[in-house]
């Protein structure tokens, strides 16, 4: 193979870029008592925020536009 990789490296740069905004949209918009309402449906755990539907659909839309 030849090249540098920094294709692959920007592409994984942009990745955790993504990622942390959608880590910071589910932060600012978390709902602890939402979040333990369900919890009782994950005995193994899981990483809760709580977000309403109603909210994260509004976010998956305009976050794919």
């Amino acid at each position: 193979m030849t090249g540098s990789g920094k294709g692959k490296n920007n592409d994984n740069n942009e990745l955790q870029a993504i990622l942390e905004e959608i880590r910071a949209f589910c932060r600012e918009n978390a709902d602890g008592e939402q979040a333990a309402k369900y919890a009782r449906y994950f005995k193994e755990g899981y990483d809760a925020y709580g977000i309403s539907q109603s909210v994260r659909d509004e976010y998956k839309t305009n976050f794919l536009d």
